[in-house]
């Protein structure tokens, strides 16, 4: 508490002993005085004289001053002045003040604080230059003198506990007083590459530094064909570890953490038609607690169901409801507690099979629809389009316009308009300005390097896009938080196979805003053809 406020009621008291003794000694001097008045005036005058005469000399220039005394520092307080009852400012020494504290206390009525906002606590750091009839009170704890609504602040974050969402939490004030949310988005990343001739297949692990930069470690695979990889945690230590799967069938884990580099362990093999194997997809699928994998095939689709412990079951399979399938996803589509997964097929066939889970880890082979042909070969998303709680379909691919299937809750689903004037990719369905709704990112086609942004207007249509530029020929897409921020960033894939080495084989990094806009992408080096991407926390 700052000295320079403090003054209570028996420090006036002090003050006014203080008078009434100096009235007692001016009255008792007067009569003195009038006493010496009989003596003769002559006499009087003679020795004021005298001193008149030597007052000039013995008073030399500076000598009362003594050279280094420190002045009394006096401050303004506030008084009750006894006689009257009227409050008034009066100017003491701040030894006065400490010497009344010392004696009385500082607890005492009298000592008085300004209460700028009129909410009864006094401004901390308020001026005592007035007196509570004009707006003082008996307290100085008011932190937000400007407010009020708030006077404390437990935490010490700089938010009223009042507008404080974590009150006993410190902070940031665009969080409402919470700490900066922890992202659950991994900041690694992973891709797997397709095959060519003269280009060997691999997997390749970027570290990131958690502000935007990557270190690679990369394992080859001998083959010419095409791996396809996905993040899981197999082995339940919270550490994300790989899968990869390879176009001819082997399925590959790899066990995190990966400081030293990535070793890919062979735990089962896919009983391929054609060597089609494509795209794992990761999740629990028999409610167990642990990670399974299942993985697409050209006519059937298998089952590896998890142990726990990086290892797995042996193969299971269900029929497809289509050939030549190119895209997976999971979610709970009819509200039952367990994961179903959605698959597209060839463009040929232009169907949607949805295989409802029966959480054991098997599927059903009965719900599928070509809805009159509105389908396409490439990227299926489950994602909540219509911010109903639950999840839609969204589709699109090569030459096609993009649509959203809405889950009418019944295992139904009706086909919306078009998004947009939309050709080409889906790249992304997620969430990414936080409203519940899930935004869509596209490419609009061929070897473009647009990447169109289209946010939710909450009701399941979609706004006006904005464009990015990345980079030529995006294939696959993931949500992640490349710069620790708490905010969604997207990572991409491009290859662009027959175009330029230098345009084709890029990663292209989105920093997003957390409001649905991104900075400027850039690219980061990658390898060539890239078909897959998915994003994890592996150190």
């Amino acid at each position: 508490m700052n000295i320079s406020r403090l003054i209570g009621c028996c420090f006036a008291f002090v003050l006014s002993i203080a008078v009434v003794d100096m009235n007692t000694a001016e009255a008792s001097h007067k009569s003195k005085k009038s006493d010496k008045s009989q003596k003769s005036a002559k006499s009087q005058k003679s020795a004021k004289s005298d001193k008149s005469m030597k007052s000039g000399k013995s008073k030399k220039s500076g000598k009362s001053k003594k050279s280094g005394k420190s002045k009394k520092i006096k401050v303004d307080v506030c008084h009750l002045d006894q006689s009257s009852g009227i409050f008034m400012v009066i100017n003491v020494s701040e030894k006065s003040v400490a010497r009344h504290i010392a004696n009385h206390g500082d607890e005492l009525p009298g000592i008085y604080y300004a209460d700028d906002d009129g909410d009864g606590s006094g401004d901390a750091n308020g001026a005592t230059d007035s007196c509570p009839n004009a707006g003082f009170v008996s307290n100085d704890d008011d932190l937000f003198p400007n407010d009020p609504t708030e006077n404390a602040d437990s935490d010490g974050d700089g938010v009223g506990d009042n507008g404080d969402a974590c009150p006993e939490e410190a902070g940031l004030p665009e969080d409402d007083g919470c700490p900066a949310p922890v992202s659950t988005l991994g900041s690694d990343l992973v891709t797997g590459k397709n095959g060519e001739q003269g280009h060997t297949v691999q997997v390749t692990i970027k570290f990131g530094d958690d502000q935007g930069n990557f270190t690679d470690y990369t394992q080859p695979i001998n083959s010419f064909a095409g791996v396809w990889v996905a993040t899981g945690d197999f082995n339940g230590d919270g550490q994300d570890d790989i899968c990869a799967l390879h176009q001819n069938g082997p399925l590959f884990v790899a066990i995190g953490p990966f400081n030293n580099g990535i070793t890919l362990v062979q735990v089962g093999h896919v009983s391929t038609t054609n060597n089609r194997a494509y795209r794992p997809e990761v999740g629990d699928f028999n409610n167990d607690g642990h990670d399974d994998i299942v993985a697409m095939d050209w006519s059937e689709h298998s089952v590896f169901l998890g142990n726990g412990d990086g290892t797995f079951g042996p193969e299971s399979r269900f029929p497809a409801m289509a050939v030549d399938n190119r895209s997976i996803d999971s979610g709970d589509l009819d509200g039952d507690g367990n994961l179903d997964v959605v698959i597209n097929s060839s463009a040929g066939q232009s169907l949607l099979a949805i295989h409802y889970g029966d959480g054991a880890g098997g599927f059903s082979s009965n719900s599928t629809d070509t809805f009159g042909g509105l389908l396409t070969n490439e990227n299926v998303h489950m994602a909540d389009i219509d911010a109903d709680g639950d999840l839609d379909i969204v589709s699109g691919g090569w030459s096609v316009t993009a649509r959203v299937f809405v889950n009418n809750g019944s295992r139904t689903f009706t086909p919306a308009a078009s998004i947009g004037n939309v050709f080409g990719l889906l790249m992304l369905a997620e969430d990414l300005n936080g409203d519940g709704a899930a935004d869509i990112i596209t490419n609009p086609g061929g070897n473009s390097d647009t990447l169109e942004v289209r946010l939710n207007d909450g009701a399941g249509g979609f706004n006006t896009p904005t464009p990015y530029q990345g980079a030529p020929g995006p294939r696959h897409a993931v949500l992640t938080d490349v710069n620790a921020d708490g905010k969604a960033d997207v990572a991409l894939v491009n290859a662009l196979v027959f175009g330029p080495v230098a345009l084709s084989n890029n990663v292209t990094i989105m920093l997003g805003n957390g409001d649905g806009t991104f900075a400027t992408p850039y690219n980061i080096p990658g390898y060539r053809n890239n078909m897959t991407i998915d994003a994890g926390n592996f150190d």
